[in-house]
């Protein structure tokens, strides 16, 4: 007998859930910058856009309005930071040094707010079949 885990359902209207998926898209983005083997600019736009749709996604899902502030000041530094992105010398490492701190703080101001989404605990569950492949 095999012990799978079930993941709990995420709570995907709840904001909170979009400042974490924002925090994430961030902590990439800030390697690509960072480190200059991994400069990839495709990445670079990707995980700006996908950080700045999640930001304003939650200005909707924000129906009491306590985050809605946050959300947006994160939607309008992510902006600056895509036009900033493409404005300068993509080959400066200073520049995507500078760009990554910028990065650093709106991630650390989303992870704060993302990181009380977690689900609780998954609970463990037996299953009878003994092939791996099989959903439980």
């Amino acid at each position: 007998m095999r012990e799978y885990v079930s993941e709990p359902l995420i709570d995907v209207f709840d904001p909170r859930h979009n400042a974490r998926q924002i925090a994430k898209e961030l902590t990439l983005l800030e390697d690509h910058l960072r480190h200059p083997p991994q400069h990839c600019p495709d990445c670079v736009r990707k995980h700006i856009l996908k950080a700045e749709a999640y930001a304003d996604e939650a200005i909707s899902l924000d129906t009491d309005g306590r985050l809605s502030r946050d959300f947006d000041d994160a939607g309008a530094q992510l902006r600056q930071l895509s036009r900033r992105y493409g404005s300068v010398n993509k080959h400066s490492v200073e520049s995507r040094r500078d760009m990554a701190q910028q990065a650093r703080a709106i991630r650390k101001k989303m992870g704060k707010l993302g990181f009380a989404s977690q689900p609780t605990k998954p609970k463990a569950r037996r299953v009878t079949s003994l092939d791996p492949r099989r959903p439980p």
